[in-house]
């Protein structure tokens, strides 16, 4: 598909202001419409971080845990927490205090 290059121009702009950046791309060649590309995914701050969580004994989380499922392990100063990627995919963040340190996990 070819556009014009008025169409090429204004994509440009458009991406260009979006980005703070500029390139050399050719927006004159597209394989698709312009008009069918959308933006995706949830807003900025979309995705809440997990603030003070809150933790279940082993045995509660045997419960709902694979035993070969993934988790993230912070161990600081004799203080051990597992941060399960199922949960980690939904929140990404974890705002927490491992071992008396302030730590940030992230997925």
């Amino acid at each position: 598909m070819t556009v014009d290059a008025e169409q090429a121009a204004r994509t440009r702009s458009k991406y260009e202001s979006l980005l703070r950046a500029s390139w050399a791309t050719d927006f004159t060649r597209t394989t698709i419409s312009f008009n069918e590309i959308m933006t995706g995914g949830p807003p900025k701050d979309g995705i809440p971080a997990i603030d003070n969580p809150t933790f279940e004994s082993v045995t509660d989380a045997d419960e709902w845990l694979d035993d070969l499922e993934a988790v993230q392990i912070a161990d600081l100063n004799g203080d051990a927490r597992a941060y399960p990627v199922q949960v980690m995919v939904w929140h990404e963040l974890v705002n927490d205090t491992v071992g008396g340190e302030p730590v940030v996990i992230t997925y």
